[in-house]
């Protein structure tokens, strides 16, 4: 199984292509963990219909505990962890 962890914050118009782009590897054994540090747009409802669609997908917001990302890397160490948010072009 790989977790892949993507934080997000007000990002609505990148979410879908980029839990689009985890969910459609073709390795399947994948759980995506997004965690919300307190959107104010659309990020979270699009979030939550994919995780209601896909039970590989996993929802969780938190109220503007920024920089969530460090917390996340606390937890997360390499070789097992890789910060892709610098992939997407944003």
């Amino acid at each position: 199984m790989v977790s892949v962890i993507v934080p997000v914050y007000n990002i609505e118009m990148y979410i879908q292509k980029c839990m689009d782009s985890v969910l459609k590897q073709d390795y399947k054994k994948i759980e995506l963990i997004i965690i919300d540090d307190g959107s104010s747009d659309r990020t979270g409802e699009i979030c939550k219909k994919y995780a209601e669609l896909d039970e590989r997908v996993l929802y969780l917001k938190k109220e503007n505990e920024f920089p969530i990302f460090q917390k996340v890397r606390e937890l997360f160490q390499p070789p097992y962890f890789r910060n892709t948010s610098s992939l997407l072009a944003i």
